[in-house]
């Protein structure tokens, strides 16, 4: 069986195979040392945890890839050397899903900028429902690592778990060690986070991700601000009212930044976050009575958090 591969320029270590028969299925193979770790998300009893469903720990002729050409025969073997790893984690990718960057990038008239608020809604629910649930934190949640159905926009999967953290409530708190959210947040590998700071954060990069790499963010941000100031929010999910507000915190910072040059990666510092949300103050002309109180409430909550994270971990 032959194959295009493709292999990521920001980590060689996840290869996309794209079969050139049409009937056979499509693959991606990442190598990592974190690879039963992100296993076990892949197991957490929901939905949009099943993207892949095969693990390997032992290396496998016919799973393997040969990197260093533009096509892959079926047999051929990666050549390890002595200090790479050797676990894999292969699962086949469902054709009816695409990344939510590839399907938002289509989006650019008014009726289908709304279309896409929809289903930002409906992501932002359906992480808070697996917090809530699972105590679960992606720490990595952006467009190419969720999948949606083009055609049912409500059929969601996250993927891509080696960010990911696990908290027992809301309130509970684990040192960040040697997860990589260190790299978005700038801070040593003693760092304390809550679960609920976790979730906060998500939901910025989330934002983030929006305002960097959608070329009709503010076209996105005037369809939202005006159902914010039209209609009644009482009934959206949190997630969705805290990614409004943080849209309104980020929307007029320089995109330059949030990116690191050299490689083209969002940047996001938590000293940034911090001074980002608690000097922030939310300008409510023009929204409907109902919202109002909501609003206030939701910010004094991204507030707190932060506020929190301060005092566990004593920084000025």
């Amino acid at each position: 069986m032959d194959y295009i591969i493709h292999q990521l320029d920001t980590n060689p270590w996840i290869i996309f195979l794209y079969s050139l028969e049409s009937n056979e299925p499509n693959y991606v193979i990442k190598n990592s040392d974190k690879v039963s770790k992100e296993y076990e998300y892949y197991q957490i009893p929901h939905p949009a945890f099943k993207s892949f469903d095969t693990y390997y720990d032992i290396v496998q002729a016919d799973t393997i890839v040969k990197l260093g050409s533009n096509e892959l025969k079926g047999n051929k073997i990666y050549e390890f050397l002595s200090n790479t790893f050797t676990s894999i984690l292969i699962g086949e990718l469902n054709p009816n899903l695409i990344t939510l960057f590839e399907y938002r990038a289509k989006c650019s008239n008014t009726v289908l900028l709304e279309q896409l608020i929809n289903t930002y809604s409906h992501i932002l629910a359906l992480k808070d429902e697996c917090f809530e649930t699972f105590g679960f934190v992606h720490g990595d949640f952006k467009t190419n690592n969720i999948l949606i159905n083009p055609k049912n926009p409500q059929s969601i999967q996250f993927i891509d778990f080696e960010f990911s953290m696990r908290f027992s409530s809301p309130k509970s708190t684990q040192t960040l060690k040697s997860n990589d959210i260190v790299l978005y947040l700038c801070v040593p590998e003693t760092f304390e986070i809550t679960g609920e700071f976790g979730r906060l954060f998500d939901i910025y990069l989330f934002a983030i991700d929006l305002k960097v790499f959608y070329k009709f963010f503010n076209n996105f941000v005037l369809e939202l601000e005006k159902i914010f100031a039209n209609t009644d929010i009482s009934l959206s999910p949190n997630g969705f009212i805290d990614f409004f507000l943080i849209l309104q915190i980020i929307k007029l910072m320089p995109n330059s930044n949030l990116i690191n040059i050299s490689d083209n990666t969002l940047q996001i510092e938590f000293f940034t976050i911090k001074y980002s949300i608690l000097n922030f103050r939310l300008n409510l002309n023009g929204v409907i009575e109902s919202n109002y109180f909501l609003l206030k409430t939701r910010l004094g909550q991204l507030k707190s958090i932060i506020e929190n994270i301060k005092q566990i971990n004593q920084i000025n």
